[in-house]
């Protein structure tokens, strides 16, 4: 019989949100891009602007680029009818709880 040498490290526990004033202003300008963030700069949408601040949150939280963008959750309860996959739920879910802290912490 052989047996492995790797060694098992137990998985950290999820982190609690740390509401900064800085994290709160992108989340606000993140909501307040979303309506014009469909179209680029140079058809009079924000949608460059919207990504950084989407990157820049993500930054911020920690979060990996698979992982589900905070602001595409706002304003939604469930998961889109196309996600179908246990651990994307998952995600998402995790995402919303998120933006429902930032949109509590707002002032």
């Amino acid at each position: 019989m052989r047996v492995s040498n790797t060694t098992r490290r137990p998985l950290k526990p999820g982190k609690k949100l740390k509401a900064t004033p800085e994290l709160v202003a992108l989340f606000v300008k993140g909501v307040a891009l979303r309506e014009h963030s469909r179209e680029w700069e140079d058809q009079g949408g924000k949608r460059r602007e919207y990504l950084d601040t989407c990157r820049a949150m993500r930054a911020a939280l920690g979060r990996k680029p698979w992982e589900a963008q905070i602001l595409d959750t706002v304003g939604y309860d469930k998961p889109p009818s196309w996600m179908t996959d246990a651990d994307h739920i998952a995600d998402w879910l995790r995402a919303r709880d998120i933006g429902r802290e930032l949109e509590r912490a707002m002032p």
